[in-house]
């Protein structure tokens, strides 16, 4: 039986009260969510994610390419929350400031002013704009 969204935050919430096995497999749960799972299960799994400081690069550019424009939006935000924002991840962001979704260029935009960008993503985020 698979756990639902708000069992696994719960037991990541009680993380000092649970077995490090447990805690293991709520965040490898949250992450295949995030790859895998409903738009609406992704997106409150990317946040716990985020906000535990356990999102990974793979599960973050995952989420970056998502089919779904508020996916990719909110990762773009939780990669800056998270402070996640690694060359791949960098590269990424920079190619989704080109989205076909107005909103998540914004939030690639504003996601990559954290980040160190080199001479090349510069030039393609100005030409892009």
């Amino acid at each position: 039986m698979k756990k639902s969204l708000l069992t696994l935050l719960a037991v990541l919430l009680a993380a000092p009260l649970v077995p490090a096995q447990d805690k293991a497999a709520t965040l490898k749960a949250l992450a295949e969510t995030v790859r895998f799972g409903a738009v609406e299960a992704k997106i409150p799994a990317l946040w716990v994610l985020a906000n535990a400081r356990q999102l990974d690069e793979e599960t973050l550019l995952a989420a970056l390419r998502d089919a779904s424009p508020s996916v990719r939006r909110n990762a773009a935000q939780a990669a800056a929350a998270a402070q996640r924002l690694t060359a791949p991840v960098v590269a990424q962001l920079v190619k989704q400031a080109g989205d076909s979704d107005q909103r998540a260029r914004i939030e690639a935009l504003l996601a990559l002013a954290y980040a160190p960008l080199t001479a090349a993503e510069a030039t393609t985020l100005v030409a892009a704009y």
